[in-house]
């Protein structure tokens, strides 16, 4: 099926051999040896590190804008939004390195960055993100990852579930409409409310929610939960239900990616990759819903590889994105495969 000119609007780079990121000093050390690497990996990761992740194979090897053209080879694609990888800088100003590091890959398909900054840092962050800015004028935002997950077998993103209620956090937050930049939130299903209270407190704040909003073992089983119908479709319900007051508020914009990551329960990873036509048969009514209620000027497509890598090529992904939207209007299409991306992240400023 023929896809229109794409904006990617949610992936990652990284040199492990180069760069902090947590899996460095591992690939450093044993980088000489795949398969030894591999095999001490799974060893030494936090086993809800390995199962968020399916394989670490793809978070152990460099991931940068030759290796992500390879992959989406053939296809339209103008250009894509790096989101931020896990720099492991020290100090309030070290995540600034990751903007500096990506201005000096001079890829011409890196049409904006979203950086990490300690919002927590209340008013202090303003230095952070004034430096963000110096370093690209790509710079359009900040992501920080809020997921929580009651069940111990997830992984949690951050450790602190309060966090979204902090009077510290949210002066930090507040200052991003300050320079007009959005935020990037990443949540599982039954956080949604929350956020949808962070929005309506901070209607001047551009906000993107990731990944659909994670809905944890949605399609299967993921940690134990998820392992019955009923269970699956009170997820569904839940997801639903939050989703749509987050409609309602007109500043939130939602990314129609991650739905390959192993929570979402599908199993993709653990055998043979799945068909176009199988992805987008599962993941018909979460795009359904999206785009219904957010409305497709408010939806955009994203990969989020290489960490959906691990269950199936780029190509079947954005076929399967494609399968989903065959019936809506070319302006819809449009939108969700280019133009709200394109919008959001203010890419013609």
């Amino acid at each position: 099926m023929e896809i229109p000119r794409i904006i990617d609007a949610h992936i990652h780079q990284w040199d492990l051999w180069k760069t902090p990121r947590e899996p460095s000093p591992l690939v450093k050390l044993l980088g000489w040896n795949r398969s030894v690497l591999h095999w001490t990996a799974r060893k030494v990761f936090p086993k809800d590190a390995v199962d968020f992740f399916g394989k670490p194979d793809h978070l152990l090897a460099n991931y940068l804008p030759h290796d992500y053209l390879s992959d989406v080879s053939g296809a339209n694609v103008a250009g894509f939004v790096h989101v931020e990888a896990g720099w492991r800088a020290k100090g309030p100003l070290g995540p600034v390195g990751e903007t500096r590091w990506l201005e000096e890959l001079a890829t011409p398909h890196l049409k904006a960055i979203v950086g990490y900054a300690d919002l927590a840092l209340g008013e202090g962050v303003d230095e952070v993100l004034r430096a963000h800015m110096d370093a690209s004028p790509r710079f359009r935002g900040v992501r920080y990852a809020l997921s929580h997950h009651p069940n111990k077998k997830v992984l949690n993103g951050c450790e602190n579930p309060g966090l979204l209620g902090d009077s510290a956090w949210r002066k930090g937050y507040a200052l991003l409409a300050r320079y007009g930049l959005s935020f990037d939130a990443t949540v599982y299903h039954h956080q949604l409310d929350d956020l949808a209270e962070l929005a309506r407190a901070h209607p001047d704040v551009p906000m993107v929610v990731c990944h659909a909003g994670t809905p944890t073992a949605y399609g299967g089983t993921f940690g134990g939960d998820g392992q019955t119908e009923g269970d699956r479709q009170a997820v569904a319900e839940s997801w639903r239900r939050s989703m749509g007051t987050l409609a309602e508020l007109p500043q939130v914009s939602v990314k129609i990616s991650g739905l390959a990551m192993p929570i979402l329960g599908w199993s993709y990873h653990t055998g043979a990759p799945p068909d176009a036509a199988r992805v987008a048969s599962d993941i018909q009514p979460i795009v359904d819903f999206l785009v219904d209620h957010f409305g497709a000027e408010r939806c955009m497509f994203a990969s989020n590889f290489p960490i959906d890598l691990v269950s199936m090529p780029w190509s079947v992904l954005y076929e399967a994105f494609a399968q989903t939207v065959r019936n809506r209007t070319e302006a819809e299409r449009d939108a969700l495969f280019y133009a709200t991306a394109s919008r959001f992240y203010r890419l013609e400023d």
